[in-house]
């Protein structure tokens, strides 16, 4: 079985991937929290994912 795929095309492949995780998780931060008097939103946006909600 033939493949196009090279050593070289697969290396130039993982490359591109790894910049661009890099990017995204060097450059897009976590925003400004709400500057609101609201105290639940502020709790709220601190609070651990559980498991199940991360699974949904």
């Amino acid at each position: 079985m033939e493949t196009i795929g090279t050593p070289w095309l697969y290396a130039i492949f993982f490359a591109i991937v790894a910049v661009m995780l890099l990017i995204d998780f060097l450059s897009f931060k976590h925003k400004d929290p709400p500057k609101s008097s609201d105290v639940n939103a502020l709790q709220n946006e601190h609070q651990p994912v559980s498991i199940k909600l991360a699974a949904l």
